[in-house]
């Protein structure tokens, strides 16, 4: 759906995923550069502890902002 219309603004909401694989980091950064490249915009809300630490470590916190709940993360879509 996201790679289908890149232009708009997406929230993730991460409640439930407890891990990042090598597989989903790669695609996740893909995904995120082309909603970018296309003017769109993309953050993920209500990620878990591990989730969070792993892109705060591959510094991916830089293009996709983490917020802890959903309407924080709607409003900044705004």
């Amino acid at each position: 759906m996201v790679a289908d219309n890149p232009n708009h603004r997406w929230v993730i909401d991460a409640d439930g995923i407890h891990l990042l694989t090598s597989e989903s980091i790669a695609l996740l950064i893909a995904v995120v550069r082309k909603v970018g490249l296309s003017g769109g915009q993309m953050c993920l809300a209500r990620p878990m502890p591990s989730v969070s630490a792993v892109l705060r470590m591959t510094r991916l916190v830089k293009l996709l902002p983490l917020f802890d709940d959903l309407p924080a993360a709607i409003a900044s879509m705004r």
